[in-house]
């Protein structure tokens, strides 16, 4: 089990399932992604040096532009 620190207000805490994620170069990444309706709308990748990510990880945002209208 792993835990980080941080001003989180008094709600409680989050857990979470583990899931054992790869390692390239000494990072983990992750894939976010966020869905509008039933359209895709963005993606993000976020790595970090350890199995969880905070505010000082690497992101990467990726859009995804509507299909033109011809």
């Amino acid at each position: 089990m792993e835990e980080t620190g941080g001003d989180y207000g008094d709600t409680g805490y989050v857990y979470q399932e583990y899931f054992e994620l790869p390692e390239f170069d000494g990072n983990h990444p992750i894939i976010g992604s966020w869905i509008i309706g039933d359209e895709p709308a963005g993606m993000g990748i976020r790595e970090s040096k350890g199995r969880i990510t905070n505010v000082t990880s690497s992101f990467c945002a990726h859009y995804i532009a509507p299909e033109p209208q011809l």
